[in-house]
Formats: structure tokens, sequence, C-alpha cells
């Protein structure tokens, strides 16, 4: 790879790059301030969907995020988002709730965090409700936690055991 042809081309670099690369993230406890600010964006970005606030879910992503959903549905960029996001609200959004868990927060480096969990949508343009697993990637840029990357799909035999469930009764 690069670093075998940089090692061979300047001595050190290649031994550098290997370390930085390899070496483990600082581990957290589960209440840490990072593990609570990144599932505070995670729920933020749930809770601007939920009342169809484009610029609220935009606001909690990074310039160049990027999400991929089912089935195969890519968005880019955080502007792009907010200003598609809007139309989808009054459309396959529509009377729609959505849910999700972060049942698992692994810091790669202290700035970057990768959250597994599972999403549901409830809502009459998803019928039989859209349910599946999430992993969203985060990035942490002067001292705050954005969405990078989020990307949801819906196992081939259906949802996951555990996946989040309807809303109670009575939510939007």
């Amino acid at each position: 790879g690069l670093g075998c042809l940089l090692a061979v081309l300047v001595p050190g670099v290649g031994r550098a790059q290997h370390a930085s690369a390899t070496r483990p993230a600082e581990p957290r406890s589960a209440g840490s301030p990072d593990e609570q600010a990144v599932r505070s964006v995670i729920d933020r970005l749930i809770d601007a969907w939920n009342r169809y606030d484009a610029a609220a879910a935009a606001a909690v992503m990074t310039a160049d995020v990027d999400m991929v959903a089912p089935p195969g549905f890519l968005a880019q960029g955080r502007a792009r988002i907010e200003a598609d996001s809007p139309a989808m609200f009054k459309t396959l959004y529509r009377d729609a709730h959505e849910t999700a868990t972060s049942d698992r927060i692994r810091f790669l480096r202290p700035d970057v965090a990768l959250v597994d969990g599972t999403f549901t949508i409830v809502g009459p343009n998803f019928p039989g409700d859209a349910r599946g697993l999430q992993t969203v990637v985060l990035v942490k840029d002067h001292g705050r936690w954005a969405i990078a990357a989020l990307r949801r799909m819906i196992p081939a035999g259906g949802p996951p055991p555990g996946a989040a469930g309807p809303p109670p009764s009575g939510a939007p």
C-alpha cells in the first residue's frame, strides 16, 4: 500500500503512519461526556425528523455528510439534504414517525465515533413499517460532534430481533 511505498521512498514515514493507524482509541466509560454527546446528536436528528424540521436535522450534520437509506437512496451534503427534505416531509414521510436506538458506540479515534443501532419508521407510506439496522459515523470538530455518514439497511430476512418498535399510541 501507500505506507509501504512511502517507507521505501522516505524512511520512517511508513512506520509513523502504521503506528498512528493501529493505535487503539482511548477507552471511554459508558456515561462519558463524549458518549452522551454522540447519543444526543442522534436523538436530535430523530427529533428534528419527527417535527419535519429540515434545518434542525441538517444542523447536526457535517457539511459533507452522506446518507444511504433503503432501497439504496443516496443523499449527499448538508445543504442538499436540508433543501430536499421538505419535499420528502410532504410526501414519503408525511404523517410518519421515526425511532432509533444507539446500541453500541465505538470510538475509533478521540474524534471519530461509530454507532450501531436500529431504526423504525411507521407511517402510511411505509406498509408494514420500515425496520432495520443503522450505522452512524460522527466526527468531533472544534468540540462539537456531528453526523458525517448514516447507513440504513433492512436485512433480507426482515427486521432484526430487537429493532425499535412502533411509537407509543398517540405519538405523531
